[in-house]
């Protein structure tokens, strides 16, 4: 359990990166 919590707090970084550099693709676009 604590394995798997370290890589989903360390995921969520990830994906929140992802999801600002769409929204400002998106902006700019």
């Amino acid at each position: 359990l604590p394995a798997r919590t370290v890589i989903c707090v360390a995921d969520l970084p990830k994906k929140g990166a992802l999801m600002t550099m769409n929204l400002t693709a998106f902006v700019s676009g």
